[in-house]
């Protein structure tokens, strides 16, 4: 019920806002605009969680549709390397589809973006993100001058739920007519942090949780995972070794189901992505970094420089 009853809340908020800018003018009347993007992510991760020991590249396609006065409707088709639960070395697939508003306030100074998104995964994936299915995003960002804070909340629901706070803040730097004229290069570093009860435990596969318990039954709460693989395929399934290389080989079957609840920072991010901009062309690079916080003493984490590269059309702008 809370799920439906914060959807609304959205939706609602959203149509109120949208009704008030269009009363005021506040909100800028631009053209509207179909806007079709690739892109390439050298990780795959949800909210600065990711599995550190083997990598999730993500190809994806976009396509999104940007009205004159801020609907946003948009589609995206992903596919994602080493994704599989079963064995991690095949890919997974996935499709988002997400509607919302663009509403700008006190001559763009102050953007608020309400949004929903359904997400179709397919079976078996093993990426944190497969155990949700819908989400509903509320976005407040500032814009003055060179600075550009914002705040972030998402609520994901499915056959799990969380939330997360993202707080960001970056910077702006334009350089116009940048080799050729007409032509226009921005830089935006940013700082961000993960604020929620999304638990690192989410990169355990249910599968796998389920293949551990009768081994913990049989040889208790002291056995490592290093002991455990010592043991050798009578024991650990084949299917499974890949499974358990994101388990500390010293974790402890105890420590393992001993999962940790409540609100915390997950991890810190910093971002540097370049966007070089060709009349309705975007070209965009960005070299980021991943700092994990408060992870368990069961997973293998460490920090991560993550690489990603697109390409955007817009057909009217």
């Amino acid at each position: 019920m809370k799920p439906i009853v914060l959807s609304i809340f959205i939706c609602l908020l959203g149509f109120s806002a949208y009704a008030q800018t269009s009363q005021s003018g506040s909100t800028s009347i631009d053209p509207s605009s179909l806007e079709l993007g690739i892109n390439y992510d050298s990780n795959s991760g949800i909210y600065g969680i990711y599995n550190s020991v083997s990598a999730q590249p993500i190809t994806s396609a976009d396509f999104n549709y940007y009205g004159s006065k801020g609907l946003i409707l948009g589609i995206s088709g992903q596919l994602i390397g080493n994704s599989n639960s079963t064995t991690t070395t095949k890919p997974s697939s996935e499709v988002d589809l997400t509607g919302g508003w663009n509403l700008n306030f006190f001559k763009s100074a102050l953007s608020i973006n309400p949004s929903y998104s359904h997400f179709f995964i397919s079976s078996g994936a093993a990426t944190a993100k497969s155990m949700f299915s819908d989400q509903a995003e509320l976005d407040f960002s500032g814009s003055f001058k060179w600075f550009k804070p914002s705040v972030t909340t998402d609520y994901l629901f499915g056959t799990q739920k969380a939330l997360n706070l993202k707080f960001s803040f970056g910077f702006e730097a334009r350089a116009t007519n940048f080799l050729a004229e007409g032509n226009t290069l921005i830089l935006n570093p940013s700082f961000g942090v993960n604020y929620g009860n999304l638990s690192w435990s989410t990169l355990v596969p249910k599968n796998l949780m389920q293949f551990l318990t009768p081994l913990r039954v049989t040889y208790g709460d002291n056995l490592t995972i290093q002991q455990l693989l010592a043991k050798g395929t009578t024991v650990v399934k084949k299917a499974s070794v890949k499974q358990l290389a994101i388990l500390n080989p010293l974790a402890t079957l105890g420590e393992i189901f001993t999962s940790a609840s409540g609100y915390q920072v997950n991890s810190l991010e910093l971002g540097f992505p370049f966007t070089y901009e060709i009349n309705k062309l975007s070209i965009t690079t960005e070299f980021a970094l991943s700092i994990p916080r408060n992870v368990p003493v069961y997973i293998k984490s460490q920090t991560l420089f993550l690489f990603s590269a697109g390409i955007n059309y817009a057909f009217d702008r």
